[in-house]
């Protein structure tokens, strides 16, 4: 940084050189914006850092970094499109767990990097507002899944807008012969087994301990 250069313009440069060499795409361009980070091709939208430069804000904004650079580097597109499942809500839950594949094979490696990603995971659900829910019903399946997946693959506890707690007992498996499974009968649970099943992943994620803590302000 020259005598005469803008901390944050300096900041700035040193997070896109950080892109580039996390995404191992030289070619890549950065943006900085008030919009949610992304990825559009070549390009990517990273936050706009604070003036002050405030450590919160520098981790979040990091993170949002490191998230959209992992996010080039493992994510092949043609096979995710391959592949992709019907529905609105099947294709939110395939793109959540896809996140976070690829950020689960950057913090494995990398501490700095899973400490950043778990700062920037935390900020958006502060944003989101999940500590003002009051029924798990009320938290995006996908959102259980991704940390249900990142906590499979990494061994990290949900951030802690999002805190751990006790897991339920699994399910027991249905019995063999149960009446209704004859030759020929439908193995398709019905409505009421996939919501029960729905509501045993939230539960997973969000157990009931993360109910009675007190709700932050924002």
């Amino acid at each position: 940084m020259t005598d005469r250069e803008n901390p944050v313009e300096a900041f700035k440069r040193s997070t896109a050189a950080a892109v580039r060499a996390l995404s191992r795409r030289a070619d890549v361009q950065v943006g900085f914006s008030t919009e949610p980070p992304g990825v559009a091709g070549l390009r990517v939208r990273i936050p706009t850092p604070a003036r002050d430069l405030n450590p919160h804000d520098v981790a979040t904004l990091r993170g949002a970094a490191d998230a959209v650079s992992l996010r080039l580097r493992f994510h092949d597109n043609a096979i995710h499109l391959q592949r992709m499942p019907l529905g609105d809500s099947a294709r939110a839950a395939y793109d959540a767990l896809e996140q976070a594949r690829c950020e689960a094979l950057g913090a494995s490696h990398m501490p700095g990097v899973a400490a950043n990603l778990e700062a920037a995971l935390d900020e958006r659900y502060h944003k989101q507002g999940f500590e003002r829910l009051e029924e798990r019903e009320q938290v995006p399946l996908p959102e259980v899944l991704r940390l249900i997946a990142r906590e499979a693959m990494t061994g990290a506890a949900p951030p802690p807008a999002a805190p751990p707690g006790p897991r339920p007992p699994r399910a027991p498996p249905p019995a063999r012969g149960a009446a209704g499974r004859g030759p020929g009968a439908s193995t398709r649970p019905p409505p009421e087994a996939s919501r029960a099943a729905m509501s045993r992943a939230r539960a997973r994620a969000w157990p009931a301990s993360r109910w009675s803590t007190p709700t932050r302000e924002f």
